[in-house]
């Protein structure tokens, strides 16, 4: 895929990865590589350096097999470009091998057991710091750093200041096996992953970058309160950071709870992939400050937000979707710009025998979308629906019209119901502002919002909705009278309002409560959606916007704001 800001891969920007910190090992104390390239060498004396501190000199090390760490080791290099920890050509003729899988070449918990079998046993308090692992091609590596069932000391999991595997300024690279993973983690607890790059990882079929997953059966089959942050992704074959879990929503026994993708810089994913996905249970999660050049996918979990990112793709990539966000609840998306690129902006979709609800998009803009920019789609056989939408501010522009769906601004299909969107501008679409196709479409507010320049205003292919309110809108020329039904005749939602300081100290609880309604959703400016009242600690100094939606007994939505200043 071609580079869409030179800038993504020089690390400008938010979303950059920082300059290492690690301090240079020291030269009396770190271990020197051997200069066998067979490998074997620079393995045994790495595992048999003794104390929790393993610190390698500048220099590349050849590894035949992998390195396994235990519990509270750090593994330490003169930094990302000056240690190199090399993948040889041929593995260990007594390598392991846990299952049909290829090895790692850093393991932090699985071991040997017998013969060919392995067993897993937790090494809290591990850490990975300033060097770089290289596959250099070879087959055997399909992992740079694999960690399952690690952390868990209880059936709890909480966010330390101390994390029980942290990963930070290194290098993963040319891994070439099938779905080979930079960073895998699997039923871990209290993890971070930051500053890190990881580079051309299987690019050609479905390598992934960084992986958080589940795996039943274990003791404890979750992972919680994992922080991906300010790591450069690029040149992978299917997704770059990802979040899946072999469940699905509603199951609270196989979840990947808390999972935290802030300030990340992805490019180069395969075309099919995705540059973020949270794929199945992946609750109470969120990904702000991004920037990609392939899309975010959020499928069958709940309350996430997704938050201030910026897809952009070239013009004439083969992206299909910008931010999807399917068959999930308790959804927030706010402040993205998806810019050109795409078939769909943003797209809202139901089925799998799944609804959508309670959903919040405020303040997007799309731009130069093939065919639809914001697109609310349920199956076609109209089991499933899409209900409770509330969308405010942003805009819908230059929809330039595919060979299939006529470049419409907004687009519902089937059953999408109690849709409410005030201060939308959707102007300049190749086809109409708003059309509606399919089974049935009904209870829809189009208020305070601008539709100019658009081929048609709205194209209701079927039988139009039965209840619309259309109000104080801006047409350029008279806004035809499309109220209809109970919704055009009395509008009244709710009117919410917030309680909430107006200053705060970043790291300390700030309250937030909010006036009642039939169902709330908060979107606090950093971390998940929120549904009721509760407490929020902002991360760092900067201005938040806060926003409250509050759906009354009839579907119809309002929203209150709120601005807090953090120091």
């Amino acid at each position: 895929m071609v580079l869409v800001l030179t800038g993504l891969l020089l690390g400008q920007g938010s979303g950059a990865a920082t300059p290492a910190r690690v301090t240079a090992a020291s030269q009396d104390s770190c271990l020197a590589p051997s200069g066998d390239t067979l490998g074997a060498t620079d393995l045994t004396r790495i595992e048999r350096r003794s104390g929790s501190l393993i610190e390698l000199c500048a220099g590349t090390f050849h590894i035949n097999d992998t390195i396994d760490l235990d519990q509270g080791t750090t593994l330490r290099g003169a930094g990302r470009d000056a240690t190199i920890i090399r993948a040889a050509v041929l593995r260990s003729a007594t390598g392991r091998v846990c299952g049909i899988e290829g090895a790692a070449m850093v393991e932090v918990n699985e071991r040997p057991d017998g013969d060919g079998s392995c067993v897993a046993a937790p090494a809290p308090g591990v850490e990975i710091a300033g060097l770089t692992l290289d596959g250099d091609g070879a087959s055997w590596p399909q992992f740079g750093i694999n960690s399952w069932n690690n952390g868990w000391s209880a059936d709890s999991c909480a966010a330390t200041s101390d994390p029980t595997l942290h990963v930070h300024d290194i290098t993963v690279r040319g891994l070439s096996r099938s779905w080979s993973h930079g960073i895998r983690l699997g039923n871990v607890c209290d993890v971070v992953v930051e500053r890190n790059e990881i580079r051309a990882i299987d690019p050609n079929d479905g390598g992934e970058g960084i992986g958080v997953t589940t795996l039943p059966g274990s003791a404890v089959s979750r992972s919680e309160h994992v922080r991906i942050r300010d790591n450069i992704v690029d040149g992978v074959g299917g997704r770059g950071i990802v979040c899946a879990t072999p469940s699905g929503a509603n199951d609270p026994d196989h979840t990947a709870r808390a999972i935290s993708v802030r300030s990340n810089v992805v490019t180069n994913v395969g075309d099919d992939g995705w540059g973020i996905e949270l794929y199945h249970g992946c609750d109470d999660s969120f990904v702000e400050d991004n920037r990609l050049d392939q899309g975010i996918s959020v499928v069958e979990s709940l309350g996430v937000a997704v938050r201030r990112n910026t897809v952009a793709q070239p013009q004439d990539a083969s992206g299909f979707v910008g931010i999807e966000l399917g068959t999930s609840r308790d959804v927030v998306a706010a402040d993205n710009v998806v810019d050109s690129g795409v078939n769909h902006g943003i797209a809202v979709l139901a089925g799998s025998e799944r609804d959508v609800e309670r959903l919040a998009l405020l303040r997007n803009d799309v731009r130069a979308a093939r065919e639809i920019g914001l697109w609310f789609k349920s199956d076609d056989a109209g089991q499933q629906r899409i209900s409770h939408i509330f969308a405010e501010g942003g805009t819908v522009d230059s929809t330039r019209g595919g060979l299939l769906l006529g470049g419409h601004g907004v687009a519902l299909w089937n059953v999408v119901e109690n849709l409410t969107m005030t201060g939308i501008a959707l102007t300049d679409n190749a086809g109409s502002a708003i059309t509606h196709a399919g089974i049935a479409a009904d209870r829809l507010a189009v208020r305070h919002s601008t539709l100019t320049g658009n081929s048609d205003l709205v194209d209701w292919r079927t039988t139009p909705p039965a209840n619309v309110n259309w109000e104080h809108n801006d047409c350029g020329d008279p806004c035809p009278d499309l109220d209809a039904g109970e919704w055009g005749e009395r509008w009244s939602p709710p009117k919410p309002s917030i309680s909430m300081p107006a200053t705060a100290v970043a790291g300390e609880p700030v309250s937030y409560r909010g006036s009642k309604a039939r169902h709330v959703l908060w979107d606090l400016g950093t971390g998940p959606a929120r549904t009721a009242d509760g407490t929020v600690v902002y991360p760092k100094p900067g201005v938040y916007r806060v926003t409250l939606v509050a759906w009354g007994e009839n579907g119809q939505a309002a929203s209150a704001e709120h601005t807090i200043t953090v120091s």
